[in-house]
């Protein structure tokens, strides 16, 4: 049942997953990992029909009779409505590299069913075209998937390069910035090891990293899971 009280918890709406795919909504772990690591109450609510609302679109809040949807303005929200301090610190130039290593990872979202449109009230078509979209038919179909696996391993090198040493991508303390890039990280440590996959479970860097933004939030709190700082519905 959808909770009406929003006056105390921030009320996110995410996409149900799926039993014919372990693959997650990129943009809705983006979210629910920020209100987790910026400490918001917050519960979670997954929707099988975003329709209800009116823009139609997961993931999505709703705070004090506040409707708001997409990533970017969601996180601007909540970073001006509960005064998150989390990317104070940062200098000019160390946004501007957040922002370029965030960019590069949207070309990664054709392995997540953010690319797909939402059909939560069919699973086993939206499982069937997920299907689909991974299979490869031709040779030029083949080559282009080649590129973008390509791709994607020079991505995460760039990446796995910038954090080095680094407990975060920027420093010692999360960022906004971390969270959308814990959430791209997400559908390669869920699937089988090859490729970027591979790459990312094998990497000490990326593996230290994920447990780090997995499993402990700024005061030390220990989660299993994006679902720990908030109740799930």
């Amino acid at each position: 049942m959808m909770s009406t009280d929003d006056s105390q918890k921030v009320q996110l709406y995410v996409v149900p997953q799926s039993f014919a795919t372990p693959s997650i909504s990129v943009s809705c772990a983006m979210v629910e990992t920020f209100l987790r690591k910026a400490r918001i109450p917050y519960e979670v609510h997954t929707l099988n029909d975003p329709l209800i609302f009116p823009n139609g679109k997961l993931p999505l809040i709703r705070y004090k009779d506040n409707l708001m949807d997409t990533p970017t303005n969601i996180v601007k929200f909540l970073t001006s409505t509960f005064s998150v301090q989390m990317d104070k610190h940062l200098s000019k130039e160390e946004k501007a590299i957040g922002v370029s290593l965030v960019s590069m990872t949207r070309s990664w979202l054709w392995r997540a069913p953010d690319c797909l449109p939402r059909m939560e009230k069919h699973r086993a078509i939206r499982a069937f075209l997920l299907g689909m979209l991974r299979k490869v038919t031709t040779p030029r179909e083949k080559a282009r998937m080649t590129a973008m696996i390509t791709k994607q391993e020079e991505d995460l090198k760039s990446i796995e390069k910038v954090m080095g040493i680094k407990n975060y991508l920027l420093g010692s303390t999360p960022t906004s910035y971390d969270c959308a890039l814990y959430a791209a990280l997400l559908p390669f440590v869920s699937e089988k090891e090859d490729g970027p996959a591979a790459y990312v479970k094998k990497s000490k860097v990326f593996k230290g990293y994920m447990k780090r933004m997995s499993h402990t939030t700024p005061d030390g709190h220990k989660g299993l899971d994006a679902h720990q700082n908030g109740n799930s519905h």
